[in-house]
Order: C-alpha cells, then sequence, then structure tokens
C-alpha cells in the first residue's frame, strides 16, 4: 500500500480485503486470511530460524582447511608437493570458458 497524499491511496490485495477508514488506508482480514497468513508467518519464521542457524555455524566454523593447508605446506616445504599441470591447465580452461559465458557475474 501506498499512500501518496491525504487523497491519493494505492492499494494491492483483494477488495475484500481493503477498505478506507477515516482517509487512512487499512486491510480487513477474513478468519480464513488470518488462518492463512498465521500459517504463511509461522513458515517464514521458520524459515528465518533455520537461515539464522546456518549463518551462526558458517560463522563458527573457519572458511580454511587448516588440516590441508598444514599438510600442503609441509610436502611444499619437503620438495616432494607435486603440480598437476594437466589438471590446473584443465582448470584454467574451465575457468576461463565460464566467464566467457557469463560476463556480467565476475
Amino acid at each position: 500500500m501506498e499512500i501518496h497524499n491525504q487523497n491519493k491511496i494505492s492499494l494491492t490485495g483483494s477488495p475484500a480485503s481493503r477498505k478506507v477508514v477515516n482517509g487512512q488506508a487499512s486491510k480487513t482480514e477474513s478468519p480464513e486470511m488470518t488462518a492463512q497468513g498465521s500459517t504463511e508467518k509461522q513458515s517464514l519464521s521458520g524459515v528465518g530460524s533455520m537461515i539464522s542457524q546456518i549463518t551462526q555455524r558458517l560463522m563458527n566454523e573457519s572458511p580454511v582447511d587448516e588440516p590441508r593447508v598444514a599438510r600442503l605446506a609441509a610436502q611444499i616445504q619437503s620438495g616432494q608437493y607435486q603440480i598437476n599441470d594437466q589438471r590446473v591447465a584443465g582448470k584454467m580452461i574451465t575457468l576461463d570458458q565460464s566467464v566467457q559465458q557469463n560476463p556480467n557475474d565476475s
């Protein structure tokens, strides 16, 4: 709903769910609408709760696989790390193709 000034009111929703009282727009709800709205709010509330939990879990986790980094660092320092040039080249080509297909995403 948008109120542009006291005399112009733009409403959304079905006509049965709208009314104007004292120049102010308001929305009336039938029992069915209230029950449906309540269910929708509970559903959205559940989704919001799940998003909050996932966000909190991600914030508590390290974005770096520290054991892998330590293993790779030890291999590099000891001279045992082997670069798979075919795999590196393949990944570079795949990345380049991806960027060319979706230039606005980069």
